[in-house]
């Protein structure tokens, strides 16, 4: 399958109701360069809400798709991965970046169960075109997709390997931006991934 023909499955997709009309576009990935092999895989929870107004100036996946890609770069989230591939000599290019739902959800709430089934389907198809090494899970959601009574705080510092990948847990970096001690989590954090380099 190729990533276009994924990314048209996930903009039609109708499976969960609840977000049908909350959602502006669905999110499929980041992914910065063209080449289709990415050593990392990154996973959040879901794309954050809309912008207001978005709406009015977004006419399209692609329209979406490029804003999104734009202003990721310059979020929270954006800035707290590239500081990690800094620290770690790679770049936007050798990662993927999405997320276990692929769609805000209402009022940007905490996914549901159903929502993270339904949308296990598509990211089973990012592993296998995209074919990480090492997939990056941030937080306890991300880290459930894969162990399903996994908890961030249980496995903060360890690795555990599946057939073709590692698997990383770190901490989202909105719980580390809540932290007294942020600076030193996050050094953790790229500690626990230079380990299984």
């Amino acid at each position: 399958m190729s990533i276009e023909t994924l990314e048209q499955e996930i903009y039609n997709c109708n499976k969960c109701v609840d977000m049908i009309d909350a959602r502006l576009y669905p999110m499929p990935n980041l992914r910065i360069g063209g080449k289709v092999d990415r050593l990392f895989m990154f996973i959040g929870e879901n794309p954050g809400a809309p912008l207001p107004g978005e709406s009015d100036i977004v006419k399209s996946h692609n329209d979406f798709k490029k804003s999104y890609e734009q202003t990721f770069q310059m979020c929270k989230m954006g800035k707290f991965i590239k500081y990690i591939l800094d620290h770690l000599n790679y770049t936007w290019e050798d990662v993927i970046m999405t997320n276990i739902c692929k769609c805000a959800t209402p009022n940007n709430r905490k996914i549901n169960d159903e929502e993270m089934n339904n949308c296990s389907i598509f990211l089973n198809k990012q592993i296998d075109i995209f074919e990480p090494k090492y997939i990056i899970t941030m937080g306890t959601v991300p880290l459930q997709r894969f162990i399903p009574d996994g908890r961030i705080s249980q496995y903060f510092g360890t690795s555990v390997e599946f057939d073709t990948y590692t698997l990383v847990p770190i901490y989202h970096p909105s719980y580390i931006s809540r932290q007294v001690d942020k600076v030193n989590i996050v050094n953790q954090c790229i500690g626990n991934i230079r380990r299984v380099l």
